[in-house]
């Protein structure tokens, strides 16, 4: 059938169709993207860990990078002791709560 005879109805589903195929590559472009600035911060967070001087400042820097990923203004970083079963939070800024003292896990058998 030529374009010329295509109806109203056929043309307007046309349209949509192609709206949608649209709106398909955008979404896939947005998460090609969204992937792309992922994987640039975790070689940014290698370059740092094999970089460091201290873990202070490591561990500061982990948060600049996640904080340009999403929200991080409250951050920590948890680290399991298996020799004495606690998780201590050698970093910790949060707006409002202090950082908490070494604790045992609520659910041991998820630490690995």
């Amino acid at each position: 059938m030529k374009d010329s005879s295509k109806t109203k109805a056929q043309l307007l589903a046309e349209l949509e169709a192609l709206r949608q195929g649209n709106a398909e590559l955008e979404a896939r472009e947005a998460e090609h993207l969204r992937a792309a600035k992922v994987q640039a911060a975790l070689y940014r967070i290698a370059e740092a860990a094999s970089a460091v001087r201290d873990m202070p400042e490591f561990y500061a820097a982990v948060h600049r990078i996640v904080g340009e990923l999403m929200y991080a203004r409250n951050f920590f970083i948890g680290l399991y002791d298996p020799a004495t079963e606690l998780i201590s939070f050698p970093y910790f800024v949060d707006e409002v709560d202090p950082p908490p003292p070494p604790q045992r896990p609520s659910q041991p058998s998820q630490i690995r």
